[in-house]
């Protein structure tokens, strides 16, 4: 068979497979070896036929058909290509469609100050106690740029600064501090006793190989101590963290751990504590291991909860990120489920997309939270256009995911989200992330009280 016959059974198997969709995105056809434009189809000479990621109108990117220089065919979408390797399916990339959902209550400012650039409160941590509330973030120098040009805005001749805002009323008004010590690993030293969970007003917060705690709300952090692991099934001392715990009991509890191999993508694992963090014991990979993953695949735990005694749910941060090959770069979420207290793990389900196919701005970390109610929910920022900070809900313990809750439109581009939520006393939560509009072009850090009582149940849930 050659690239002729293979490129004319493509069209066959779009015309059977995908013909709700061809009528409706009028796509063009031409002879073998031509290049077709028009609504993202093209086949340069001598090249695969495909169909590029693009909407839809219904809110996903079409199917990709490639004809491959073997004489076979390869039928996909634009979500599969990168891992057919790995033998696994995928589904549409998903773009949230909608304006701002009825669940949304309002929008508040929680740090911005003229001339800065704030960022990345998912890598900082977010604790709540009653109405007490405190978040942790990275600042720097706004340096405006075009608005979908690769980079962060902001001066990279300058310093970040470590910042944790407060509040007392719920996430309603807010001040903050800088903490010059949270991002500096000078005097980094073992710790040097118990730390005690059940302490009103405890907080723990992980950088890198690094760890703080306070013990009055935030206001004041010990540390920095050094992270020991035991057990671990590899040499390498690098250590990824991106304060992500689960308390237990007084002295015991869940930490989440990374490690990024040389020339390699980032791997999670999970290890526990009996001792008040003075050791965390290896129990567990949640991501392939070292040796199984592929070097250009990423698995970074930003978040997680215990559903029961012995079951955990992980919400992952996954990337391709490839040199080669039609899909070198996507980004989505995926969740990861433990039934035996963290000592093994398996794919539960893919959450959402995070950015179109090939885009260069690296998708968003997810948030999972527990509801009073008993669903999960995750949020996150779809980077792609149109862009949007939105929620998913799952009643089955996160097996299936509701369609996209959008809780907020408007940003100036692709920089912004790295999201953490928690739910209040009253059944609200507030989701905290980084933020920018065309009429407020340095990003800030937002926040956005949504009550979930407000959104549906999906019919299978």
């Amino acid at each position: 068979m050659n690239r002729g016959t293979a490129f004319g059974i493509i069209l066959l198997i779009l015309c059977v497979t995908t013909t709700a969709v061809a009528q409706e995105d009028n796509y063009r056809r031409g002879p073998a070896g031509t290049f077709l434009k028009g609504n993202g189809f093209a086949r340069p000479d001598n090249g695969p036929a495909y169909l590029e990621s693009l909407d839809n109108g219904r809110g996903k990117s079409v199917v990709r058909l490639e004809a491959l220089g073997n004489n076979s065919v390869r039928i996909g979408d634009t979500s599969k290509e990168g891992r057919i390797d790995n033998g696994r399916q995928f589904g549409e990339i998903e773009i949230p469609k909608g304006a701002q959902h009825n669940c949304v209550e309002r929008h508040v400012v929680v740090y911005d100050e003229p001339g800065r650039y704030a960022g990345w409160p998912a890598n900082g941590g977010f604790w709540i106690w009653g109405d007490k509330m405190a978040v942790s973030f990275e600042c720097g120098w706004f340096k405006d740029k075009s608005d979908w040009e690769d980079g962060h805005a902001r001066d990279g001749d300058r310093g970040n600064e470590d910042i944790v805002a407060h509040s007392s009323d719920g996430g309603l008004t807010w001040t903050h501090k800088t903490y010059p010590a949270l991002g500096d690993d000078e005097g980094i030293r073992p710790l040097p006793e118990e730390m005690d969970f059940s302490r009103e007003g405890f907080a723990f917060k992980s950088q890198g190989s690094r760890f703080y705690y306070t013990c009055d709300y935030g206001h004041t952090w010990a540390g920095p101590f050094s992270v020991n692991i035991e057990q671990l099934p590899f040499d390498d001392d690098d250590i990824q963290s991106h304060t992500c715990y689960l308390v237990t009991g007084p002295k015991e509890g869940y930490f989440f751990f990374g490690v990024e191999p040389d020339g390699a993508e980032d791997r999670f694992y999970c290890t526990r504590t009996t001792d008040g963090g003075k050791s965390f014991q290896f129990l567990g990979w949640i991501s392939p291991s070292i040796e199984e993953a592929p070097k250009y695949e990423r698995w970074a735990v930003y978040s997680a909860v215990q559903v029961s005694e012995n079951h955990l749910v992980a919400a992952l941060r996954r990337k391709i990120n490839k040199r080669r090959g039609k899909t070198q770069r996507l980004n989505w979420i995926d969740v990861y489920e433990s039934q035996d207290s963290g000592k093994t793990w398996k794919h539960l389900s893919k959450v959402a997309d995070t950015d179109v196919v090939n885009s260069d701005f690296n998708g968003n970390p997810p948030s999972i939270i527990n509801l009073k109610d008993g669903r999960l929910a995750v949020t996150y920022g779809f980077r792609g256009r149109p862009t949007a900070l939105c929620a998913k809900l799952s009643g089955d313990n996160g097996k299936t995911w509701s369609e996209p809750v959008i809780l907020r439109r408007g940003s100036r581009n692709w920089d912004f989200g790295y999201s953490r939520s928690l739910q209040r006393a009253d059944g609200r939560v507030f989701t905290v992330y980084y933020w920018a509009t065309p009429e407020h072009r340095n990003q800030y850090i937002a926040g956005t009280i949504w009550d979930p009582a407000k959104v549906e149940r999906q019919a299978n849930q």
